[in-house]
């Protein structure tokens, strides 16, 4: 028995892409019951997804949160909810925790895919030539943050450019007004960059996407000597829920039933 478990978000869109991505992984596990529950801004919540695969009788329960990195939602917020729905269950089944995403191989090669879109969109120009600037959520977790930092470095490795910086859109920094600020204050100093490819490191469309693309565009208008395309989201893809079974599999160490 498999539990989803999303972030969630009142964006149409975003939602319909999780929930792609729910359904890919139904049709990899056809043996298994697969159902969701949203944490916070969508339907159904935790709660509702819990008794529904608690009506099936499982022996295990495993949870999966589609996040990308171990911060708040998955080490406290998501087992919190689970653990409260499991309150009223009487005949209670083995409840396992699958890992996020975080540095996985194969979210690298997404990342770079979308990477590479928006380089052909600037016009493929040469690597000293381009800044690349990555831009994540945001956490208070310590943890979620070093991984952050060493997925960006993976990237790095993938598509090496003149400059690759990370900022965050909410607590921490530095944020992605800082860090535009920063390539403007000097740009004197680089005159040979003048290609900028901001990269969202988001699963799902929502409302940090739209403000990404609202101070990208901002800022564009007052440095129109820059080329700048926004990389695409990660979105759902089949790989990110192979990603996703892979991680299943290897957290059960027995059949699931």
């Amino acid at each position: 028995m498999l539990f989803r478990s999303g972030h969630g978000t009142r964006d149409p869109q975003g939602q319909a892409e999780y929930l792609q991505v729910v359904q890919w992984i139904r049709e990899m596990l056809p043996a298994l019951c697969v159902e969701t529950g949203i944490l916070e801004l969508a339907e159904p919540d935790i709660p509702t997804g819990v008794r529904t695969v608690m009506a099936t009788k499982p022996r295990r329960l495993v949870v999966t949160p589609i996040l990308l990195f171990a911060a708040n939602h998955a080490k406290s917020d998501i087992p919190e909810a689970v653990e409260a729905a499991m309150a009223e269950v009487t005949d209670r089944p083995e409840v396992v925790y699958t890992r996020p995403l975080e540095c996985d191989a194969g979210l690298a090669a997404v990342s770079a895919e979308r990477f590479w879109e928006a380089h052909r969109r600037l016009g493929s120009p040469s690597p000293e030539s381009t800044a690349v600037l990555y831009v994540g959520r945001g956490s208070s977790d310590p943890s979620a943050i070093s991984e952050a930092r060493r997925f960006t470095e993976l990237r790095q490795e993938i598509t090496p450019t003149a400059q690759f910086g990370l900022c965050f859109m909410a607590a921490q920094h530095p944020r992605l007004a800082e860090s535009l600020q920063q390539l403007q204050d000097h740009a004197d100093r680089h005159p040979e960059i003048r290609h900028l490819i901001i990269q969202p490191h988001l699963l799902f469309q929502g409302a940090v996407l739209r403000d990404i693309v609202t101070q990208v565009d901002a800022w564009q208008q007052r440095n129109p000597a820059w080329k700048v395309a926004i990389a695409g989201h990660l979105g759902a893809t089949r790989e990110l829920a192979k990603m996703l079974v892979d991680r299943i599999q290897r957290t059960a160490d027995s059949p699931l039933s």
